[in-house]
């Protein structure tokens, strides 16, 4: 992060941890353990998911901890398994860790669902961003 600290999760908590000053704070609005988590190009904004039937992703903001917009539905009704932040920060991407690993784009200033689709069968490990129009899956047999 731009300010030197250092954001990770554990459970389900996201925690930010200031190396200079030995202080931890707390993001702490999931109710399941977090999946996977992305860092915002401007280092201050960050995506986390989190594992359950019906999961939530978070954007938050890594200064105050506080919620930007809690992202679900949209196909993503199993644990969301991987999630990217575009390269400009414009558009995140989660995907589902169903059968068909669905995929949903949401925009990050409004947080409305741009679009969603079925992804694939093959095993998904996770998901990276072309540019900011094209993301692709990745996993063992995806190529």
């Amino acid at each position: 992060m731009n300010d030197g600290c250092l954001a990770y999760y554990i459970a389900a908590v996201g925690v930010v941890y200031d190396p200079e000053l030995h202080t931890q704070k707390f993001f702490q609005k999931h109710t399941d353990d977090i999946t996977s988590m992305d860092f915002h190009p401007d280092k201050q904004l960050v995506v986390t998911c989190e594992n359950g039937k019906r999961p939530k992703t978070y954007i938050w903001d890594t200064q105050t901890c506080q919620e930007v917009h809690c992202l679900s539905g949209h196909g993503i009704t199993e644990t969301a398994i991987a999630c990217a932040f575009s390269k400009s920060g414009k558009n995140v991407v989660i995907v589902a860790g169903n059968d068909t690993h669905n995929v949903a784009v949401y925009d990050t200033v409004s947080g409305a669902c741009i679009a969603e689709a079925k992804g694939c069968r093959d095993n998904v490990t996770t998901v990276a961003w072309k540019n900011d129009e094209t993301f692709v899956l990745v996993g063992a047999k995806l190529y």
